[in-house]
C-alpha cells in the first residue's frame, strides 16, 4: 500500500519527536508498506477551515482544493492518509485544522485509508470540553470517519471518549525507538548531574520579550525551579539544560532562560544533543531529570533516570503518568503551593525514592505503542 504520512517530525523540535517519528515510519515500511513523509514544517495549507460550518462546506472544499493542489494530488496518488499527530492535535490553530481537514476529506471525498496514529487530542486544549463547540464538533466529524485512532495516553483518551467511540488506546512511539534502534551503553550515572529540559507550555511567552508581561500567575513555578536548582547546587549536584533537534529547534528551551536569568539572575549551563543517541545516552546518564516534556519524561522512564514532571500546554503530561502508573500528577506553574510540593520531591530524589525501574511496565508499554500499527496489515517486532 502506498501511504502518505503527514505530520513527519524527525527534523523538529527536539530529538524525542525525532525518535518517534522515526519508529513509526520504520514500523510501517516494515510491513511492506510504501511511505511518502511530509514534515511538518511543509503543511502549510491555504484556505484551512477553523469553524463547524466551514468545515463540512463544499464551498471549502472547493477553495481549499483550488488553492492546495499539491496536498490533493498527493491524496490522489496514495492508497492511505496516515497522520502522525504526536502533540499536534489540539485547539483549532492552522496547523491541527489543516490535519484534521485533510484526514477529513481524504476520508469523506476521495474514499481512502485514513488514520491517525502515535498521538495526543484536546480539541480545547484541556481534559474540560463542550460538546457543543465548534472545537468539538469539528474533532467528532473528524474522529468519526476515521478508518483507525491510535491515542497515546488516557488523559487524551478520557476528553475524546465524550466525543466519539471511534478511538483505541496505544501508546508512543518512542520506547520502541529506544529497544529497536538504540545501543545502549552499559550506564555511568554522573552522580551530580541533574538534567533541566523544557516545556510546551513556555510556548505562550516566546512572542514576548517583555517579560513584565508574562502572567503573574505562573511565576510561582518558575521561581519554585530556581529554588529547587539552588538547593540542588547546595548539595552538589550540577544543573545543564538539555536541548537539541535535527532542525527547528524548540524556541521555548531560549524562552525559558531568558526568564530564569532576567528574573532570577540566574544563568544555567546549556548542554546541546547532536543526534537521538547523544540525547538519550544524556539522559541515561543523569541522576535526575527535571522536565515539562512528554518525550524526555517518557526516555527517562525507559532509561530507569529518575524523574520530576512539569505541565506542558496540554493535559498530556498528566496522562503519560497515568500510564507509567505514577500516584503524582505534573507539578502546575501555577499551583501557589508548588515550592512545598517540590521540596517533597527533592527529598524522595535524595531518599532515591523516585526511579521507577520496572521492566514489566516498559514491557507494556512496548505492546501498546505496537498498537499504532494494527490497521496497518499487523505488528511490527517487540
Amino acid at each position: 500500500m502506498k501511504i502518505l504520512l503527514l505530520n513527519d517530525t524527525r527534523n523538529w523540535y527536539h530529538f524525542g519527536c525525532t525518535a518517534t517519528s522515526f519508529a513509526l515510519i520504520k514500523g510501517i515500511q516494515d510491513l511492506g508498506h510504501q511511505v511518502t513523509a511530509i514534515p511538518i514544517n511543509m503543511l502549510q495549507a491555504a484556505s484551512v477551515p477553523t469553524t463547524a460550518i466551514d468545515f463540512i462546506s463544499d464551498n471549502t472544499l472547493s477553495t481549499f482544493t483550488k488553492n492546495n493542489p499539491s496536498i490533493i494530488r498527493l491524496i490522489h496518488t496514495h492508497d492511505a492518509v496516515i497522520i502522525n499527530g504526536e502533540g499536534t492535535l489540539h485547539g483549532l490553530a492552522q496547523l491541527p485544522c489543516t490535519l484534521l481537514y485533510i484526514a477529513y476529506i481524504a476520508k469523506t471525498t476521495y474514499n481512502k485509508h485514513v488514520e491517525i496514529l502515535n498521538h495526543s487530542a484536546y480539541p480545547e486544549n484541556s481534559d474540560i470540553i463542550n460538546c457543543h463547540s465548534d472545537h468539538a464538533f469539528i474533532y467528532k466529524t473528524v474522529y468519526d470517519h476515521l478508518d483507525y485512532a491510535a491515542i497515546r495516553e488516557a488523559s487524551s483518551m478520557s476528553v475524546m471518549q465524550q466525543l466519539t467511540d471511534n478511538i483505541s488506546e496505544s501508546f508512543d512511539c518512542l520506547p520502541l525507538y529506544i529497544k529497536h534502534y538504540y545501543t545502549q551503553q552499559p550506564v555511568t550515572r554522573t552522580k551530580n548531574l541533574v538534567l533541566l529540559a523544557g516545556s510546551a507550555y513556555w510556548g505562550q511567552f516566546s512572542q514576548t520579550t517583555n517579560f513584565d508581561d508574562i502572567i503573574e500567575g505562573c511565576m510561582p513555578g518558575f521561581s519554585a525551579i530556581n529554588q529547587c536548582l539552588g538547593q540542588l547546587e547546595n548539595n552538589n549536584y550540577q544543573i545543564k539544560f538539555l536541548c537539541g533537534a535535527n532542525a527547528f529547534p524548540a524556541q521555548d528551551d531560549m524562552t525559558f532562560l531568558n526568564i530564569m536569568k532576567q528574573e532570577f539572575h540566574r544563568e544555567i549551563a546549556i548542554y546541546t544533543a547532536h543526534s537521538v543517541t547523544d540525547w538519550l545516552n544524556t539522559i541515561a546518564s543523569a541522576s535526575l531529570l527535571i522536565s515539562g516534556r512528554f518525550h524526555h519524561t517518557l526516555a527517562a522512564l525507559c532509561l530507569n533516570t529518575p524523574f520530576i514532571s512539569f505541565n506542558s500546554n496540554t493535559p498530556k503530561i498528566a496522562g503519560l503518568l497515568t500510564a507509567l502508573h505514577s500516584d503524582s500528577a505534573p507539578l502546575k506553574y501555577s499551583d501557589k503551593n508548588i515550592l512545598n510540593t517540590v521540596s517533597c520531591k527533592l527529598e524522595q530524589f535524595f531518599a532515591k525514592k523516585l526511579l521507577l525501574d520496572d521492566k514489566l511496565l516498559q514491557e507494556q508499554l512496548y505492546k501498546k505503542a505496537n498498537k499504532n500499527f494494527t490497521h496497518l496489515g499487523g505488528s511490527v517486532a517487540i
